[in-house]
């Protein structure tokens, strides 16, 4: 009894604090107020021609016009040849999920037909 007793005076102490009213804002103050200018920052420039490339180093990167065009245009048409041809996997996971399906079609139980004698003609109101 004494530790509920604790708990509710516990509780109804925190709770006066959160039903504050909160300060209404005063629109004059916050217009006569100096916006602050915009800080303006520096780009980064590490890497940029910096002191740690070194002068005979070879240029990082890849560019397909050292290969002349020939080889230009018969390496992009490569790559769009390896990214049309589909994953292996995929085509087995689509298969496995159409059988699964099929499966599970095939597991559910199937109403029974109504006979003849059981259907309700319904009347059409006029």
């Amino acid at each position: 009894m004494r530790h509920w007793l604790t708990a509710s005076v516990l509780l109804s102490a925190l709770s006066v604090t959160a039903a504050a009213t909160p300060i209404q804002p005063n629109v004059e103050k916050l217009l006569s107020k100096p916006h602050p200018a915009q800080e303006w920052f520096e780009p980064a420039r590490a890497g940029w021609d910096g002191s740690e490339t070194q002068a005979g180093a070879a240029r990082s990167g890849f560019a397909l016009e050292e290969f002349g065009p020939a080889e230009t245009a018969r390496m992009v048409r490569a790559s769009f040849i390896a990214a049309a041809v589909p994953d292996p996997r995929i085509w087995a996971g689509l298969c496995a999920l159409i059988l699964l399906f099929r499966r599970r079609r095939q597991a559910t139980p199937k109403l029974p037909e109504a006979s003849e004698s059981s259907k309700v003609e319904l009347r059409r109101a006029a």
